[in-house]
């Protein structure tokens, strides 16, 4: 390198230089503000018909001429030294999208499965990078894990992993300056092969491919997590894109988008699935209380609908009659899964606690999925809808998932896993060699398993009968929400196996009706590959 260059990289890589950089941005900002004060005297000093200026404006055009040098410099430091330093080589990558950046020829790090099965991988042709997606022999297959892996194109952009994992797959993962300052000479110099560092997943391509499999076709998700630590063994969306060959319709925030990743960012109604977080608040509050349930329903007022079980419009179908279910407490009422139950039980509960069972489960917090020093992938935030304290009728609808409550299917897979975590929320991870991580203790052991008590007889007694002949005993919940846009939602959530809890499922499917016969059958499936793939035991 030139003596220019080694002079400016010795200053760079002094411990001092943060601080005089910091102050050198300071006092530039204070000299912007003087110039401008004194323009401002300036003006108005000449204002009074005989009054002179404190300065001529040869002495202001030559501070502007000063400042405009000043951040001329500045900016060609940048430019010129930038591939010296971590956070200009990452930028350059990622924003910088003219074919000529010489940052676009670091060759990333591979993204690969928990078992080192390839995902995503550089192929470098000359001077030219390309990013490519195989999961298999199938070209379809690269579709996978399109959404939780994202992309790395450029004309596109980034998103996903490829996005958040940005700077170790172009090797952030270098210790320190100096090896940072050989990166950035091979970038100037396009010498010797640049390589970044590779990504394992917790993702298991096998109980991936499965839950690809049973959602194609429909819109929906399909989430797997280790309920102790965070693990997310499968995560999938559909529709799916193809991330080799990206279009130029980027229109993610569309209802029937395929960019749109459904099982972090997606939010729904979530029915009654979320019938056990309110279990979960009533057991905090001891109100496991018996209620009347009338064939007639509920409402807080006349001006409302009444609230009724789904038993009651059966009957109405058939042009038959329903009698009701009667007087019953908290575990017939999940097994049965009574929407006037649960709707009365959540307006005894009131709206502080209904609150605080929600978030206890997580509701209302931005759920990392991934994060390092340099950036971070979040799931949405599922919010708890702000009710007036005097809206008990809307405090009813929430009660039974409905109403102006919605969540994402990663939300409703932790409240699973808690539940089967004796009582324990912990954070989603999707990096191997990310470190387990508690968010908080959402309700104590004892009520933790009198809840997974109550959910394993949903699967032997209720309304998720079909899962109960898999060949070892598992504990869910159905849900089925109505959905003002067309065909209810379909949800199922659970754990297997129920004695030993290992991992934990929610599957969404957008319209699918009841989620019996709509999402559970995917459950289903991701359990019985889970089982014969041995995450399950013997």
């Amino acid at each position: 390198m030139t003596p220019i260059f080694e002079i400016l990289n010795t200053i760079l890589s002094h411990p001092s230089w943060p601080h005089l950089a910091l102050g050198l941005r300071i006092l530039l900002g204070v000299m912007v503000v003087r110039v401008l004060w004194l323009v401002f005297r300036h003006r108005l000093s000449g204002l009074g018909k005989h009054a002179k200026a404190p300065f001529t404006s040869g002495v202001i055009l030559a501070m502007f001429v000063g400042l405009f040098s000043i951040v001329l410099v500045h900016q060609a430091s940048w430019q010129l030294f930038g591939l010296s330093r971590p956070k200009f080589v990452a930028f350059m990558q990622k924003y910088d999208r003219r074919q000529f950046n010489p940052a676009h020829s670091i060759s990333r790090g591979k993204i690969l499965d928990r078992k080192q099965r390839v995902i995503a991988y550089s192929l470098k042709k000359g001077e030219r990078v390309t990013r490519h997606y195989r999961l298999g022999a199938r070209r379809e297959e690269g579709e996978m894990c399109c959404h939780i892996v994202g992309y790395a194109h450029p004309r596109f952009g980034m998103a996903g992993l490829e996005g958040a994992a940005h700077v170790k797959l172009i090797g952030g993962g270098l210790n320190s300056l100096k090896e940072w300052q050989s990166l950035g000479r091979k970038i100037i110099h396009r010498a010797d092969a640049i390589e970044g560092e590779d990504l394992v997943l917790t993702l298991d391509i096998d109980l991936q491919n499965v839950a690809y499999r049973a959602l194609k076709g429909r819109r929906g998700a399909a989430i797997l997590m280790d309920v102790s630590d965070g693990a997310l063994l499968a995560i999938a969306s559909a529709p799916t894109f193809n991330p080799n060959r990206m279009a130029s319709e980027m229109s993610a925030g569309e209802p029937g988008s395929p960019y749109l990743n459904r099982a972090t960012q997606g939010l729904y109604p979530p029915g009654s699935t979320y019938k056990v977080v309110v279990a979960a608040g009533a057991l905090a509050q001891g109100l496991n209380r018996v209620i009347d349930c009338p064939a007639e329903g509920y409402t807080t007022s006349a001006i409302y609908p009444r609230i009724r079980d789904h038993e009651y419009y059966q009957a109405q179908r058939s042009g038959g009659t329903w009698n009701g279910h009667g007087a019953i407490d908290l575990t017939p009422a999940l097994v049965k899964s009574s929407n006037v139950y649960f709707a009365k039980l959540g307006v005894a509960l009131g709206h502080p606690a209904m609150l605080s069972a929600a978030e206890a489960f997580g509701l209302n917090d931005a759920v990392p999925i991934y994060a390092s020093a340099a950036d971070t992938l979040r799931a949405a935030p599922s919010p708890y809808p702000d009710l007036n304290t005097d809206d008990l009728y809307g405090l009813a609808q929430v009660s039974i998932g409905q109403g102006r409550l919605v969540v994402t299917p990663l939300q409703m897979c932790m409240v699973a896993a808690a539940i089967a975590n004796d009582g324990v929320l912990v954070q989603p991870r999707i990096d191997r060699d990310q470190a387990t991580k508690t968010i908080r203790r959402s309700m104590s052991v004892g009520h933790a398993q009198a809840l997974g008590v109550m959910m394993r007889k949903v699967v032997s007694e209720g309304t998720a009968r079909r899962m109960a002949d898999i060949g070892f005993l598992s504990a869910g919940k159905t849900g089925t929400a109505q959905n003002p846009h067309g065909e209810a939602h379909g949800w199922y959530i659970g754990f297997a196996p129920y004695e030993h809890p290992v991992v934990a499922v929610c599957v969404l499917i957008e319209n699918g009706g009841f989620g019996s016969s709509s999402a559970l059958p995917v459950a289903r499936d991701l359990f019985k590959e889970a089982h014969r793939l041995g995450y399950l035991g013997e």
